[in-house]
């Protein structure tokens, strides 16, 4: 993230990719905790553009999403969410998804 900062790069930092969903109070609060404590690491950095507290590829409920997304703005208001879904504030509609059920993007 360093060289990213000084050369001028920007990216998206990510929690960890679970592929996972566990719809149980503990596993929500621990992907809670990861993404305050993503966000604190690295708010830093110049070259974060978006936090991705997103679960890679799992099905989240909308309550869910909400949370993370209260929790980016919440620990950075300067930037925006990004997740595999269109709740966030950047939709990151992956090209495997795309080829099956496409939709014309309507948000960044």
């Amino acid at each position: 993230m360093d060289a990213a900062d000084e050369l001028g790069l920007v990216l998206l930092d990510a929690i960890l990719g679970w592929q996972y969903y566990a719809d149980t109070p503990e596993f929500q609060a621990q992907i809670l905790r990861t993404c305050h404590d993503l966000i604190r690491r690295d708010r830093n950095h110049a070259s974060v553009l978006a936090w991705e507290c997103s679960l890679n590829e799992s099905p989240m409920p909308k309550a869910f999403i909400e949370q993370l997304n209260h929790v980016v703005h919440q620990e950075d208001p300067t930037r925006l969410s990004a997740g595999w879904l269109p709740e966030f504030d950047i939709y990151l509609q992956a090209r495997q998804h795309r080829q099956k059920h496409y939709q014309t993007p309507t948000q960044p």
